[in-house]
Protein backbone atom coordinates (compact mmCIF):
# COMPACT_ATOMS: atom_id res chain seq x y z
CA UNK A 1 0.00 0.00 0.00
CA UNK A 2 1.09 3.38 -0.55
CA UNK A 3 -0.40 6.96 -1.21
CA UNK A 4 0.22 9.39 -3.52
CA UNK A 5 -0.21 13.07 -3.50
CA UNK A 6 -2.34 14.22 -6.28
CA UNK A 7 -3.10 17.78 -5.07
CA UNK A 8 -5.08 18.45 -2.18
CA UNK A 9 -5.96 14.72 -1.75
CA UNK A 10 -3.99 11.34 -1.39
CA UNK A 11 -4.92 8.20 -3.49
CA UNK A 12 -4.65 5.11 -1.91
CA UNK A 13 -2.68 2.95 -4.09
CA UNK A 14 -3.13 -1.07 -3.16
CA UNK A 15 -0.73 -3.59 -3.43
CA UNK A 16 0.09 -7.16 -2.44
CA UNK A 17 -1.16 -6.89 1.12
CA UNK A 18 -4.31 -8.60 2.79
CA UNK A 19 -8.02 -6.37 4.19
CA UNK A 20 -6.43 -7.15 7.75
CA UNK A 21 -3.31 -5.81 6.86
CA UNK A 22 -4.50 -2.59 5.56
CA UNK A 23 -7.28 -1.94 7.96
CA UNK A 24 -4.24 -2.30 10.75
CA UNK A 25 -2.51 0.42 9.22
CA UNK A 26 -5.17 2.75 7.98
CA UNK A 27 -6.34 2.53 12.30
CA UNK A 28 -2.94 3.21 13.16
CA UNK A 29 -2.26 6.11 11.13
CA UNK A 30 -6.27 7.40 12.28
CA UNK A 31 -7.25 5.80 15.54
CA UNK A 32 -10.35 7.89 15.52
CA UNK A 33 -11.32 5.09 13.15
CA UNK A 34 -13.14 2.43 14.99
CA UNK A 35 -15.63 1.13 12.12
CA UNK A 36 -14.85 -0.27 8.74
CA UNK A 37 -16.77 -1.31 6.01
CA UNK A 38 -16.56 -2.21 2.60
CA UNK A 39 -18.06 -1.44 -0.63
CA UNK A 40 -17.38 -5.09 -1.77
CA UNK A 41 -20.27 -7.82 -1.75
CA UNK A 42 -20.87 -8.34 1.73
CA UNK A 43 -19.83 -11.60 2.26
CA UNK A 44 -23.15 -14.03 3.83
CA UNK A 45 -25.34 -11.01 3.97
CA UNK A 46 -27.48 -12.70 1.60
CA UNK A 47 -27.37 -15.83 3.16
CA UNK A 48 -28.07 -13.95 6.67
CA UNK A 49 -30.94 -12.04 5.48
CA UNK A 50 -32.76 -15.15 3.85
CA UNK A 51 -32.28 -17.12 7.36
CA UNK A 52 -33.77 -14.47 8.75
CA UNK A 53 -36.62 -13.45 6.69
CA UNK A 54 -37.68 -16.81 6.68
CA UNK A 55 -37.72 -17.10 10.46
CA UNK A 56 -39.74 -14.13 10.22
CA UNK A 57 -41.97 -14.96 7.82
CA UNK A 58 -42.80 -18.20 9.66
CA UNK A 59 -43.20 -17.04 13.29
CA UNK A 60 -45.07 -14.11 12.82
CA UNK A 61 -42.55 -12.86 15.04
CA UNK A 62 -40.16 -10.42 13.00
CA UNK A 63 -38.03 -9.23 15.93
CA UNK A 64 -38.09 -5.86 14.47
CA UNK A 65 -36.13 -7.06 11.22
CA UNK A 66 -38.34 -4.47 9.08
CA UNK A 67 -39.79 -1.32 10.52
CA UNK A 68 -43.75 -0.45 10.41
CA UNK A 69 -42.84 1.58 7.09
CA UNK A 70 -41.01 -0.93 5.50
CA UNK A 71 -43.57 -3.62 5.81
CA UNK A 72 -45.94 -0.83 4.25
CA UNK A 73 -44.12 -0.46 0.93
CA UNK A 74 -43.59 -3.97 0.45
CA UNK A 75 -47.07 -4.52 1.17
CA UNK A 76 -48.07 -2.18 -1.33
CA UNK A 77 -46.19 -3.81 -4.42
CA UNK A 78 -47.99 -5.41 -6.38
CA UNK A 79 -48.21 -9.11 -5.31
CA UNK A 80 -50.54 -11.89 -3.83
CA UNK A 81 -48.70 -12.35 -0.52
CA UNK A 82 -49.83 -10.27 2.46
CA UNK A 83 -46.98 -11.25 4.60
CA UNK A 84 -44.12 -8.87 4.07
CA UNK A 85 -41.29 -10.95 5.06
CA UNK A 86 -42.85 -13.51 1.81
CA UNK A 87 -43.00 -10.83 -0.39
CA UNK A 88 -39.88 -9.34 0.43
CA UNK A 89 -38.14 -13.20 -0.14
CA UNK A 90 -39.90 -13.47 -3.23
CA UNK A 91 -38.69 -10.19 -4.58
CA UNK A 92 -35.26 -11.04 -3.52
CA UNK A 93 -35.33 -14.01 -5.81
CA UNK A 94 -36.89 -12.44 -8.61
CA UNK A 95 -34.97 -9.95 -11.23
CA UNK A 96 -36.00 -6.88 -8.85
CA UNK A 97 -32.72 -5.23 -10.11
CA UNK A 98 -34.30 -4.41 -13.93
CA UNK A 99 -37.54 -3.10 -12.25
CA UNK A 100 -36.95 1.05 -11.24
CA UNK A 101 -39.85 0.76 -8.77
CA UNK A 102 -38.70 -2.16 -6.72
CA UNK A 103 -35.31 -0.75 -6.62
CA UNK A 104 -36.35 2.47 -5.36
CA UNK A 105 -38.26 0.98 -2.73
CA UNK A 106 -36.06 -2.08 -1.62
CA UNK A 107 -32.59 0.15 -1.76
CA UNK A 108 -33.01 1.67 1.60
CA UNK A 109 -34.87 -1.23 3.27
CA UNK A 110 -31.26 -3.47 1.74
CA UNK A 111 -29.36 -0.54 3.00
CA UNK A 112 -30.49 -0.54 6.59
CA UNK A 113 -30.65 -4.16 6.49
CA UNK A 114 -26.68 -4.14 5.30
CA UNK A 115 -25.91 -2.20 7.95
CA UNK A 116 -27.32 -4.06 10.84
CA UNK A 117 -25.56 -6.93 9.46
CA UNK A 118 -22.02 -5.27 9.30
CA UNK A 119 -22.93 -4.02 12.82
CA UNK A 120 -24.01 -6.84 14.71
Amino acid sequence: VSTQSTGDSKELILGVLSLKELLALIQSQNPEIINFSTLSPIPLFSTWLHERLAIAAKSHHDDQLLKPSEKSSLLLLSSSNSNPYVKLQEILLSNWKENDELKVTLEPILMRLAACYLLK
